[in-house]
């Protein structure tokens, strides 16, 4: 808690500083983003909504993707290694499983596991801005949307009005080389050109790699070599915004895996990921009112994974599409309706999985009622197929309220659906011989997990410079997944099993309810404009177990989530940032020592930036208070790291 308290100090000596007269206000606009999958306006739907865009993203001490959600209320990334090797990302509490991933409107997470959730083939410097949806949202985005929906929306993919013209965006690049502790090496490039008055390229390539931190009292390096890279063409034709976006790309993450996902005494894993895709996005714009949107992706990846030496590799290669399309229409002045559907082909092939099929289909409606100029409110079913052929209606309804020019209440209710992955069916099922104990087990019998979400909310101008955002929420679910301990002799598909060994078993554990109280209060001054920009907030929930269930993940999240950060112009060429993390879980000593979770830890990251013409220096220090600490299994996370990195902006 000192540490906390330092990081607090640190906040109010640079305030200080900080001239009032300095600060820039403005009144908060009308978020018009509707680059979800369904073409809604997001911040329509009742919903808390978190908007980080590519400016924000510049000024924070990050590497990754999963870095950068780590500092957002509510989110919650349970990290297995450094610089986005792999995360599992919760939202309010959820599992791994119960956040959907997109990419730019499309799915872009693995079926065989949510582990690999995190890893997203895009750079940072090629990202537009990313929406956090947080809560239930399968009624609107399809099964998996537990938790909540992140959208990464990427430059170059998105409305030509709502990204910006192409005239002011003829050319956009930026090369990144950078040094580390550990032996790291960075780099990345990102180009983006208009080619005509019509077409528009983007281009990225990444690479991050290390021999690793070392853990177990200094007998092992968790090493990594992650590399990503993809292309992007978008056409505009007509003269009314219609466009056709086709990117193409892959990645490459090699890594120790010791520990990611068992407890096993015998765990020396190495993992080797590697993904290729191709993704499309046309939108046809019939009349001011009337549009037509088509979103497509194909996936395929490989994922070589060696628990052991002594034991033969598994292999498995998964195949996906996700398909969605809808037409969007002003019904009349005051009513918008989104009508569509989507479809998901999930294919594995696999050594220790076996060799499976599943699809998935859905029909989704939304309508969204101007009844006055202070009142907003829709309503929204999808009917969603499951891969056993039973199918499921999801419906929604939110409310969002004008009290006064500064104050804006919201609410909503929905019904989400997850069904199980490729891993929690058949995990093992395949292995010859007797599976040494400890290892992960799957249950092809498992239901799809139902759950009930309820959120109320509000957000708050403060004497015109400050914003708070207030939102409480329960979530209660039925038929959840998870792995618990059970024993070889009381599992049914036990034929590989020693019948007196323990394993960690895939099961509808029972019951759970998550009531959560979620805020967040930032200043509104542009960071570019201005030189002081702060945030604070923090996700405080509990559970309701129904039974006594000691699992694997489902008690992972923390009780008290707390982020905050500060960006400092010290001068107009040098600034700092400093952004931190408190967590703190509510378990006991059994989940403490059989999954190896720290209870509470605090970790801050700090960097300072020095710009000169159209060259950028970067000196950054992970973790500066060198905390140990484990979010998964036995999974040591890494102590202070420092890097210093130069970039070279639009040359």
């Amino acid at each position: 808690m000192k540490k906390v308290l330092v990081l607090l100090t640190f906040f109010i000596t640079l305030s200080t500083h900080s001239k009032s007269d300095t600060l820039t206000t403005y009144t908060t606009p009308e978020i018009k983003i509707q680059e979800s999958r369904t073409g809604v306006k997001i911040t329509d739907l009742g919903k808390q909504v978190e908007i980080v865009t590519s400016e924000q993203i510049e000024s924070l001490p990050v590497n990754s993707i999963d870095e950068l959600l780590r500092y957002i209320p509510g989110v919650e990334i349970q990290s297995r290694g450094a610089f986005g090797t792999q995360s599992d990302i919760s939202i309010r509490g959820g599992t791994y499983n119960q956040t959907l991933i997109l990419l730019d409107g499309s799915r872009i997470g693995d079926p065989m596991t949510g582990h690999f959730n995190s890893n997203l083939p895009i750079s940072l410097a090629a990202i537009e801005r990313i929406e956090v949806i947080k809560g239930g949202g399968s009624a609107l985005y399809g099964a998996d949307a537990v938790g909540g929906v992140i959208n990464i929306v990427t430059k170059g993919m998105s409305r030509q009005e709502i990204y910006n013209d192409f005239d002011a965006r003829s050319s956009d690049s930026e090369l990144s080389l950078g040094l580390g502790d550990y032996s790291t090496k960075m780099g990345s490039v990102y180009y983006g050109n208009t080619i005509t008055d019509n077409l528009y390229l983007v281009a990225d390539v990444a690479h991050a790699s290390s021999y690793g931190y070392e853990v177990l009292n200094g007998t092992h390096n968790y090493d990594f070599s992650n590399s990503l890279g993809s292309i992007l063409g978008h056409y505009s034709y007509g003269n009314n915004g219609s466009f056709l976006a086709i990117r193409a790309g892959g990645e490459v993450r090699d890594f120790d895996a010791r520990y990611f996902y068992t407890l096993s005494p015998f765990d020396k894993s190495d993992e080797k990921v590697e993904r290729i895709f191709v993704q499309l996005k046309n939108e046809t714009t019939l009349s001011e009112s009337d549009r037509i949107v088509f979103n497509g992706i194909v996936k395929q990846t490989r994922d070589d994974f060696l628990f052991n030496p002594a034991f033969p590799g598994n292999v498995h290669t998964t195949l996906s599409s996700d398909f969605s399309s809808y037409y969007q229409s002003e019904v009349q002045s005051w009513l918008n309706a989104t009508i569509g559907f989507d479809s998901q082909y999930l294919q594995i092939e696999s050594n220790d999985r076996g060799n499976r099929v599943q699809n998935r289909h859905g029909l989704f409606a939304v309508f969204i009622a101007d009844i006055n100029e202070n009142f907003i409110a829709n309503v929204g079913g999808r009917m969603q197929t499951l891969p056993n052929t039973d199918s499921e209606f999801l419906p929604t309804i939110g409310l969002k309220y004008r009290l006064i020019d500064q104050i804006r209440l919201r609410a909503n209710i929905g019904k989400s659906i997850r069904t199980p992955d490729f891993t929690e069916n058949y995990v093992s099922t395949g292995l010859p011989g007797v599976l040494s104990e400890g290892r992960n087990l799957g249950n092809p019998n498992l239901l799809p997990e139902i759950a009930w979400d309820y959120e109320l909310g509000t957000d708050i101008i403060i004497a015109d410079n400050y914003k708070l955002e207030l939102t409480g929420y329960i979530r209660d679910s039925e038929n959840l997944i998870d792995y618990g301990i059970k024993q070889g002799g009381e599992i049914e598909n036990n034929a590989n099993l020693d019948p007196d060994a323990e394993y960690l078993y895939a099961q509808n554990l029972g019951e759970l309810t998550v009531r959560g109280l979620e805020f967040k209060i930032s200043n509104m001054a542009y960071m570019n404009n201005n030189n002081f920009d702060w945030y604070l907030g923090s996700n405080l929930l509990s559970y309701d177990i129904a039974n006594d269930i000691n699992s694997k993940y489902l008690a992972n999240a923390a009780g008290i989530n707390l982020a905050a950060g500060l960006s400092y112009n010290i001068t107009s060429s040098l600034s700092a940032s400093i952004d931190g993390n408190y967590r703190s879980r509510d378990i006991s000593e059994e989940q403490q020592n059989e999954f190896k979770l720290s209870d509470q830890y605090f970790v801050a990251d700090l960097m300072f930036s020095y710009t000169f013409d159209y060259v950028q220096l970067e000196l950054t220090a992970k973790n500066i208070f060198d905390e140990s600490y484990s979010d998964i299994l036995g999974v040591e996370l890494p102590g202070r790291w420092i890097m210093l990195q130069i970039k070279f902006i639009d040359l």
